[in-house]
């Protein structure tokens, strides 16, 4: 455990604010360009919903598709 807080606590500190901001897709694309959909990699990180465990931003299309079975979701801009 010791080790690990040495080691390791930053790095998931930091992936834990990626998540919560909705940015761990963008934090890999990095400088090579507008960051794509990690579902359909086609279109560009939109949309994302507060009420699905996976919070990262997606394309509009996989976002409508994946909330056709959830309808009240609160999908946000």
């Amino acid at each position: 455990m010791k080790a690990w807080l040495q080691d390791k606590w930053q790095m998931y500190l930091e992936r834990i604010l990626q998540m919560k901001a909705g940015l761990a897709s963008v934090a890999a694309a990095g400088a090579a360009g507008p960051a794509l959909c990690s579902r359909c990699g086609l279109g560009r990180l939109v949309w994302r919903c507060g009420d699905c465990i996976d919070k990262r931003p997606v394309y509009v299309l996989c976002c409508r598709n994946q909330h056709v079975i959830n309808p009240f979701h609160h999908v946000e801009k």
